[in-house]
């Protein structure tokens, strides 16, 4: 359908020009931004019609990489996690016990030098319902895979900075919700979970560890707190939190559309990537031009 609509259209710009040279000029050539469009008797030849639609997929893989960025974004936190950082399962707790230069070796976006964050990555289709227990007098949040707010923790959270349990349930969760947590619908299943502390609370290096180690847990519902969760020191690594600038960009986003519901996602949303080739429960498999407009036309490199 969209094929036909762009042909039609181009067929329609032809003869436009056509009336407008007069019958007796059938033929013209466009100088455009996207090179010499040429119309043969009114009709567009087939290298315009293809110029046409190589730059409507340039448009839509632009549109997509823009849209998409915040989820992009979060799930390179979260994927960064397990990568560069030794905590390869969710309700792992990395955190920067040094304030300043423990930073300076990370790569990330909007991080400040002072607070000892804590960061962990919570994974509720693997786990399912999900509990988190902060400590008091922090500053946190949950996001959800789109890197949208969904809660408040701490200072300016339901527990008023006196420490509580969040129970974070997965998308379209139908089960039973037991009372004592504060509740937070998560629309996606992987959800990031950061606090940031006060030094005068958690001290640095090694007593900031053991301070979150007491004091802040992530676990499932159903078997209660791990015993293997590992709290680890971010601090002094060189983590690359940012998401890919290169065609691999798609890959990733790919890899997120087959992973979470496809009721994270609008209609719009969906028929945006499948126009792109990227379709839930089906391979992404760019051919070679879509490959090359990839590459080399603007979008990555």
């Amino acid at each position: 359908m969209t094929k036909w609509l762009i042909g039609f259209a181009l067929i329609i710009l032809g003869a436009s020009m056509t009336y407008a040279q007069g019958y007796e000029n059938t033929s013209a050539k466009i100088n455009t931004r996207i090179g010499e469009l040429e119309f043969v008797g009114g009709y567009p030849t087939q290298a315009t019609i293809d110029k046409a639609f190589d730059q409507l997929d340039v448009q839509r893989a632009t549109q997509a990489y823009l849209e998409f960025m915040p989820m992009m974004s979060v799930n390179a936190i979260l994927d960064s996690l397990g990568r560069d950082y030794g905590m390869p399962n969710p309700g792992d707790v990395g955190v920067y016990v040094e304030p300043g230069i423990g930073k300076v070796g990370a790569i990330g976006l909007t991080y400040n030098t002072e607070s000892i964050y804590s960061t962990v990555n919570v994974d509720l289709k693997e786990d399912g319902p999900t509990v988190v227990e902060t400590p008091p007098n922090v500053l946190g949040i949950v996001n959800d895979g789109w890197q949208r707010w969904l809660t408040d923790l701490g200072n300016v959270g339901p527990d008023k900075g006196k420490g509580g349990k969040y129970l974070l349930l997965p998308p379209g969760y139908e089960g039973e919700v037991p009372v004592g947590y504060f509740i937070v619908k998560c629309p996606t299943y992987r959800n990031w979970v950061m606090v940031r502390g006060f030094v005068e609370d958690t001290g640095t290096g090694d007593k900031a560890l053991q301070y979150y180690r007491k004091r802040f847990r992530v676990y499932p519902l159903a078997s209660g707190p791990r015993q293997d969760a590992k709290y680890v020191s971010v601090s002094f690594k060189g983590g690359d939190t940012t998401h890919p600038r290169d065609a691999s960009y798609f890959d990733m986003l790919n890899q997120i559309v087959q992973y979470e519901p496809a009721s994270a996602f609008t209609a719009y949303e969906l028929g945006l990537l499948k126009s792109l080739g990227i379709e839930k429960g089906k391979p992404f498999t760019p051919d070679g031009r879509m490959k090359k407009l990839l590459v080399s036309d603007g979008l990555s490199s």
